[in-house]
């Protein structure tokens, strides 16, 4: 489809830099589906993960995600710093996941938070 939106704006008689951005911008939606296909598959195994080493579970995406920021702006790997969005979009589906839900809603961690949060005891 790409090829085709090229070649037809070439013909139109639109600049190379024109082209070259408007094919680009086509391919931010099917890159967004591959990612979020990836994520799906892995949604199971990421929550067995969770499932098996709780909140560890969660810092390892976290940590994987920084590592690949450190690689893409220090090491100039943009080859392999783009994997970022995979890793953070992976520690959110640990967040979301129904084991995760039940952690959330415990009375223990409300009140820790709230305590953290407003300066304040528990009760």
């Amino acid at each position: 489809m790409e090829t085709v939106i090229a070649l037809l704006m070439h013909w139109l008689g639109a600049q190379p830099e024109t082209i070259r951005f408007a094919t680009k911008a086509a391919l931010v939606p099917t890159w967004f589906l591959a990612i979020y296909t990836m994520i799906v598959l892995l949604a199971p195994l990421s929550f067995q993960f969770w499932r098996r080493y709780g909140w560890g579970s969660l810092m390892v995406f976290v940590a994987l995600a920084a590592v690949a920021d450190v690689l893409f702006f220090q090491a100039d790997l943009h080859w392999l710093g783009w994997s970022n969005y995979f890793w953070v979009w992976l520690a959110v589906t640990i967040l979301a996941s129904p084991g995760t839900m039940a952690v959330w809603a415990s009375p223990c961690l409300c009140c820790a938070l709230r305590a953290r949060l407003w300066n304040c005891s528990t009760p």
